[in-house]
């Protein structure tokens, strides 16, 4: 019964932390890919 328990306390973060991760890496590369085209984002600071 304890398992039970402790099997999704132990692999849920471990999931949400590796979708983050493919999430985060897929996003990094579309932007990649439209800032070769568009030019990307210029910030201009005082």
């Amino acid at each position: 019964m304890v398992a039970g328990g402790l099997f999704p306390i132990i692999l849920m973060p471990m999931g949400y932390g590796l979708a983050g991760f493919i999430g985060g890496a897929l996003a990094s590369f579309v932007y990649n890919q439209v800032a070769k085209i568009v030019g990307g984002i210029e910030i201009e600071v005082e």
